[in-house]
């Protein structure tokens, strides 16, 4: 934010858990050019960490400075990510608020700019944005399978969505 007392209009919180590889993409996803016609002035992101047992690297935590980031040590973090986004809801300084419960997902190209044009139009709505998964195989089918996401000492697929 350019100044402390400008308020965004739009606070992101996001939820992870254990996920420094994936969150690099979800960040990236959340900023321009991926985010098209808005500023980063006009919203802020808050990653809460819940529960992970070492801090996202400082390159992630510092990557955009309408980002802030929260971590919950493992003694302070629930089972459950509720307790995180109350607690990131709480710190949010935005009259709106979006709500990533899972830190590993990309938005879509104008998806923030989008939301803010409709929450325009009908200030009471609730937007929601699907989440799509990619690959041959619903993601729990997948992962039952032997999919797990690189680097996790478990069988890894070479790309998403081949074979074994």
């Amino acid at each position: 934010m350019n100044s402390p007392e400008a308020r965004p209009k739009l606070s992101v919180v996001v939820v992870c858990y254990e996920m420094a590889a994936q969150i690099k993409n979800t960040l990236r996803s959340l900023l321009p050019p991926y985010q098209r016609n808005i500023a980063t002035d006009d919203y802020e992101i808050i990653v809460i960490d819940n529960g992970s047992t070492r801090m996202l690297p400082e390159r992630a935590r510092t990557v955009s400075p309408n980002l802030r980031y929260i971590y919950l040590p493992p003694n302070e973090a629930k089972p459950s990510p509720a307790a995180a986004i109350n607690r990131a809801a709480a710190a949010a300084r935005a009259p709106l608020l979006c709500l990533m419960i899972d830190g590993a997902r990309m938005v879509t190209p104008g998806a923030l700019s989008w939301a803010l044009r409709l929450l325009q139009l009908a200030p009471r709505a609730i937007v929601e944005v699907r989440g799509w998964h990619l690959g041959s195989k619903w993601q729990p089918e997948s992962v039952a399978e032997g999919y797990n996401p690189p680097g996790s000492g478990r069988r890894e697929f070479a790309r998403l969505g081949s074979r074994p």
